[in-house]
């Protein structure tokens, strides 16, 4: 309530009286758009006691001034629906980021709030006026419109704005440069615009506003469009500006003219930041689904190691590296001791785990940059091991070997009691070819001699490649 009676206070002494005023009618009450802004930061709970706050300071206000109870009672009622029914057709607010991508927002907010909500209330009155004092129907009805439309767009928009630390961001050392010369090129280009009777050039406004949007973002438009109106409203009342074109100079066609320009400036800031966002909604979805994509396009569906895609793609670099560099490439190739007894007898379901729980046991084991480990087709599995030696190639082997055994994994068809894996390894420098299959057949041939030796164990194959396959 005391923020409600400030507010309408802070209206009536100081911002009507500095730019919204002409010697006919308002160009636009804030009142409005402050009130449904600040409904729009707050729980519908305490609606009741903000439009209370508003009524009494309001009515008292007016009653002060003279007005009939009925007048006031009429007055006061047609703008606390106006500003209730605005605010619950807009999205509660949480934070701006999240507000401005509600669905539906801007045809909401343009249409809905610009136009139905003073249109609703503006009918009543009208009519009311136009029997008790005389007034002409229709010029009420576009005065009330137009005047509270624009305040709406201006006002509700500044205080969630303010209520943002979005927009104090604008002022960080890496930003505050970049906000300040585009508000002076706005202020600068404003003041040209309304201070001269020479050209009509209110569309030059428009592309800075766009600029705007993309360099300082929302807050940053809704800002620039408020101190344009001040600057529109000042050189417009005293004459000035590219309104001064409009019906033979009448103010109340400039000031309509006037009423509509700002307006729209603030919806097309509006519709510019709802489809900029949606770009950027849609490219950081795009970038998600092609990460997705390259997930599936070399990871295994089943253990999430990598596929043998990857590591065909994985050993083609590395050995080309390895062969510029003169290091070491070492590899294992990896197999499950007695995997398809182990199906037969736990199924496959079983089988399923037992592979995912070996393949989660390999990080514990490589923790070298750019180590790899993939699935290499059914139970096997293959580890590349870039700028190791045969040494350290044995030595992750035993220690891949032995973790997969302490995992206990029950295997009664095995002379062992649990699951247990048979290692390959091979390590060479590259020559100046690229036979890098010789080095994934010497790890083959050495699994192959593992499993003859009585499995649940590693052999290691020649540490060189032989010189026919190095021409």
């Amino acid at each position: 309530m005391l923020i409600s009676a400030f507010g309408v206070y802070l209206n009536s002494k100081l911002i009507n009286p500095l730019v919204f005023y002409t010697s006919l009618h308002a160009i636009c009450w804030p009142i409005d758009g402050l009130l449904i802004g600040i409904l729009l930061l707050c729980s519908r709970r305490n609606w009741p006691w903000i439009m209370a706050g508003y009524m009494i300071t309001t009515g008292t206000q007016l009653r002060l001034l003279g007005q009939p109870l009925s007048q006031v009672a009429g007055d006061v009622g047609c703008n606390v629906f106006e500003m209730v029914f605005a605010a619950a057709m807009l999205p509660g607010f949480t934070n701006l980021s999240d507000w401005l991508r509600r669905p539906g927002l801007i045809l909401r907010f343009s249409v809905v709030v610009l136009i139905g909500a003073p249109l609703i209330p503006a009918v009543p009155w009208s009519a009311y006026t136009h029997v008790h004092l005389g007034e002409e129907f229709w010029s009420t009805v576009q005065h009330w419109v137009s005047g509270d439309a624009l305040g709406i767009a201006l006002f509700t928009p500044l205080v969630l704005v303010l209520a943002s630390r979005e927009t104090y961001l604008l002022l960080r050392p890496g930003q505050r440069l970049k906000t300040l010369v585009m508000f002076g090129l706005l202020l600068g280009t404003s003041w040209f615009i309304f201070h001269q009777t020479a050209y009509p050039v209110a569309f030059l406004i428009f592309p800075i506003l766009v600029l705007m949007v993309d360099r300082v973002g929302f807050p940053g438009a809704v800002l620039a469009v408020n101190l344009v109106t001040i600057i529109a409203a000042h050189g417009t009342i005293g004459g000035m500006g590219p309104f001064m074109f409009v019906q033979g100079h009448h103010e109340p066609y400039r000031i309509m003219t006037l009423q509509a320009y700002l307006t729209i400036a603030m919806v097309m800031s509006f519709a510019i930041t709802l489809t900029a966002r949606d770009r950027d909604d849609f490219q950081e979805q795009l970038k998600l689904a092609l990460q997705q994509m390259e997930v599936l396009a070399t990871r295994d569906g089943l253990t999430g190691l990598g596929n043998r895609r990857l590591f065909d793609q994985t050993l083609d670099a590395e050995w080309g590296r390895a062969r510029r560099q003169g290091m070491s490439i070492g590899l294992l190739l990896l197999d499950v001791d007695y995997f398809k007894s182990y199906n037969d007898m736990y199924g496959h379901l079983a089988g399923d785990h037992c592979l995912c729980a070996i393949a989660s046991s390999f990080g514990t084991h490589l923790k070298r940059a750019g180590d790899l480990a993939a699935r290499y087709g059914g139970e096997e599995f293959v580890v590349l091991l870039p700028g190791a030696t045969l040494e350290d190639a044995s030595v992750i082997a035993e220690s891949i070997r032995k973790g997969v055994e302490a995992l206990g994994l029950e295997h009664k068809g095995n002379a062992t009691g649990v699951v247990t894996i048979s290692v390959g390894f091979s390590a060479v420098v590259p020559g100046t070819v690229r036979p890098s299959q010789r080095l994934i057949a010497a790890a083959d041939e050495a699994l192959y001699a593992a499993k003859q030796g009585g499995r649940n164990r590693g052999v290691s194959a020649s540490s060189h490649v032989p010189e026919a396959c190095e021409a």
